[in-house]
């Protein structure tokens, strides 16, 4: 039992605890005296207060008549109270009533502020061998659990009853049907409660089961409806107790409706979730009769039709005339049957395909394509296979795209899904980033998370961040758009932002360059320092470029991703500027194109000349080429600038993001980052004429390049900073070779085909068999 407070009104009640507690003492057998047995108590009622002085004498009222009527049946029962940091009008509510007009009754106080420690408090003070959960302000029809216990009797003790009938009154009126698990199926409990925190079961339950604290700092909200998706989990039944009925209080005011509403509709993590577990329970619902069934038809006046239930309700109106059939006529009545929705289906569809897997690295990008961030990130993956064999690596992409590339480049043992092929329409980004939580929470080795900036994970963070438990996560962050208005330039800082907002949870930041942690660390404060890492992509080539600059091709090579971002107009200008300055030279693009068509600004120029797609620089055949030409208004350490620095093709190249940590005048061409046009393409311009006037300057530079990316971009240093970043203990295990892992993130040619994991693409799997 707590320890009461010292106001006048508890004190009366204790005193009134204190004579039932010397009555009982009084009535032990003394230890030379005449054995005497004492009734065991069935029933405990466990009624959780906080602030309900106003309706509290019209609960107990309720409860009091209701187990008066059980004790007809044999039924001994006691009333529990405990007091969540209860104000001061509740607790003289609660002295004002003769407790002791129960046939037993105990007072706990506790200062949880959470309805699941508090029910608990009740719970481990209860004598009964069942227990049966109340609320300060609803009221009970008073065979309610002569009711209960006969339904759960029935069930046995792996079942959890709840009431038939909920009679809503107060702000709104509405009657509510329950049907039991098995009509309604448990795949509806993913995204949709279809039960009520009224409950009875027996208290061994309780050993294995437990109501969660929700509490507003927790970020999850619905104890009850956590705590019965556990309950399914671990093989509990929820059965009907026919015609039994609640009375709930609809007020606008409540704490449990305040604190809904600033809290997402999510329960804690559960083994209800757990992939191999949801699938198998939701067999059935997506795959057997379930899945045919017609909801039942339930209106408020086939309420009001039923045998008895006037004279239940008009019992009830008789303590509270607010409870009325008369205002229940007209009203809405249905009932607890909804079919599973999309998020249950994709969810259950996601399971199959996990089902017995366990991942360490999950990667959430928003579709797998050709680009530079991608490439780093797989050779990261790769790198950690090569470590670590036993790593394997799910990807989850959460944006839509009509075709995914690279997904061959994963590690061996990876498997990537397209969370919208899941055979399942209509998702919205709120079920994706429940289904990516979810997948998180409940995969038991995973180690590290991996995100890529995109709006998935942006809005998937901001909303999540802190339910993602202990796993280690790490933020890939390469740069921010630029935008340039009214001759000022405006960076965008959409990854910044994130890392404002959710930086405290990441336990890492990498980028692939040093210049924007330098930003950030400037911007932040020196708190984040530590979680800032540079970590050079690794670029490895054998083959080696010897241009001959005294014998120029007169053609450049410029070779990238087509968009806003790199710059194709700029481009466009500086061919238009080497037919006055330098006719004859023509300019190569390689480049994956919007829509599979070259832009606008590469048309009709002969000396700009689009010879389509690319996969990487390895897929072309730079021994024709005099130098790589690069343009972007914004980027990171581009890999193409550094993929033919490792074959010696001189580079030239702006100074924006990461690449003046390459490309520097030892190194290569470096063209200042201007903001007028004009004056950036002449900035070009001098740098070929620059390249073609000191053939053997060019060269050298070119060496002095290559020598940088034997030294800095190594696999063996990449492989040293991977374990140093993401803090891998030395092991004595065989290890992957980790040349061909980075080969193959980075698909560079091999002499011999480097062996494909096993991938899957969301929705292309086999069918799915029953679970056993």
């Amino acid at each position: 039992m707590g320890t009461l407070n010292d106001s006048m009104a508890i004190a009366a009640l204790k005193g009134r605890m204190k004579t039932r507690l010397d009555r009982e003492r009084a009535a032990k057998p003394s230890p030379n005296g005449p054995a005497r047995t004492f009734a065991k108590i069935d029933i405990s009622v466990v009624l959780n207060l906080h602030d309900e002085a106003r309706y509290l004498v019209r609960t107990l009222r309720s409860l009091l008549e209701a187990m008066q009527y059980a004790a007809q049946f044999g039924l001994r029962m006691e009333l529990v109270v405990v007091l969540d940091n209860a104000d001061a009008p509740t607790q003289t509510a609660l002295s004002s009533f003769d407790l002791t007009a129960f046939d037993q009754f105990q007072v706990v106080e506790v200062s949880h502020g959470s309805l699941g420690p508090s029910r608990h408090a009740g719970i481990d003070a209860a004598r009964g061998a069942i227990i049966a959960t109340a609320d300060g302000d609803d009221l009970v029809s008073f065979d309610y659990f002569h009711r209960m216990h006969g339904a759960l009797k029935a069930g046995g003790p792996k079942s959890i009853v709840c009431p038939e009938y909920y009679l809503g009154f107060g702000t709104t009126c509405y009657v509510w049907k329950f049907l039991p698990l098995r009509t309604i199926g448990a795949a509806s409990m993913m995204d949709n409660h279809p039960f009520v925190s009224r409950i009875m079961l027996y208290r061994e339950a309780f050993k294995e089961l437990h109501f969660a604290d929700v509490s507003y700092k927790s970020g999850y909200a619905y104890e009850d409806w956590h705590f019965n998706c556990t309950a399914v989990a671990h093989g509990y039944d929820v059965a009907i107790a026919k015609d039994a009925l609640v009375f709930y209080r609809e007020r606008q005011k409540s704490m449990s409706r305040r604190f809904r509403a600033e809290t997402p509709g999510l329960v804690p993590p559960s083994p209800f979730f757990e992939p191999a577990r949801f699938h198998k329970i939701a067999w059935a619902d997506f795959n057997g009769d379930l899945s045919h069934s017609e909801a039942p038809s339930f209106s408020a006046a086939a309420f009001a039709d039923l045998p008895g239930m006037a004279d239940l309700v008009a019992a009830a109106n008789a303590i509270d005339p607010a409870i009325s059939l008369g205002i229940l006529k007209g009203r809405h009545g249905n009932t607890n049957f909804t079919r599973p929705a999309g998020l249950s289906r994709a969810y259950f569809e996601l399971c199959g395909i996990l089902a017995g897997q366990e991942f360490t690295d999950i990667l959430l990008v928003p579709y797998l394509t050709r680009g530079g961030g991608e490439k780093f990130i797989l050779s990261v993956l790769s790198a950690l296979k090569a470590e670590r064999p036993d790593t394997r690596c799910l990807v989850l992409g959460g944006q839509r795209i009509v075709q995914h590339h690279w997904v061959d480049r994963l590690p061996d043992d990876s498997l990537f899904v397209d969370l919208h092929s899941l055979g399942v329409t209509g998702l919205t980004e709120a079920d994706i980033e429940t289904i990516t939580l979810r997948i998180i929470q409940h995969q038991p080795g995973l180690q590290r998370l991996h995100l890529k900036h995109c709006e998935y994970v942006d809005a998937f963070m901001r909303n999540h961040a802190d339910r993602l438990g202990d796993v280690s996560t790490y933020f890939y962050h390469f740069c921010e758009a630029v935008d340039t208005v009214q001759g000022l330039r405006f960076e965008n800082g959409f990854g910044f932002d994130l890392i404002t907002e959710a930086g405290h949870r990441f336990d890492g930041i990498v980028s692939d360059h040093q210049a924007i942690l330098t930003t950030l660390a400037a911007r932040l404060g020196d708190d984040i320092g530590p979680k800032l890492h540079a970590l050079y992509a690794a670029c490895s080539d054998e083959r080696r470029v010897l241009s001959d600059l005294k014998a120029p091709k007169r053609r450049l090579l410029w070779a990238s991703r087509i968009d806003r971002q790199k710059r194709p107009e700029l481009l466009a200008e500086i061919a238009r500027g080497l037919q006055t300055s330098q006719p004859g030279i023509s300019i190569h693009v390689h480049g994956n194109a919007p829509v599979g068509c070259e832009p606008e600004c590469l048309r009709e120029m002969p000396d700009l000349v689009y010879k389509g797609t690319f996969d990487g620089l390895s897929t072309i055949d730079v021994e024709d080429y005099d130098a790589l030409i690069y343009t972007a208004a914004f980027d990171g350490l581009p890999n193409v600038v550094l993929e033919a620095m490792a074959v010696g093709l001189p580079v030239i190249a702006p100074a924006v993001g990461g690449i003046g940590e390459a490309i520097s005048s030892e190194t290569g061409f470096l063209v200042p980052d201007l903001i007028d046009d004009d004056a950036l393409t002449a900035a070009y311009l001098a740098a070929v004429a620059e390249l073609y006037a000191d053939p053997a300057e060019a060269r050298r530079k070119a060496d002095n390049a290559r020598k940088l990316i034997d030294i800095r971009h190594s696999i063996h240093e990449h492989q040293a900073r991977i374990a140093e970043i993401f803090e891998l203990p030395a092991t004595t295990h065989e290890r992957i070779r980790p040349a061909q892992s980075i080969m193959r993130a980075n698909g560079v040619r091999a002499t011999r085909p480097l062996p494909a994991g096993p991938i899957l693409i969301g929705g292309q799997g086999p069918d799915a068999a029953s679970p056993n």
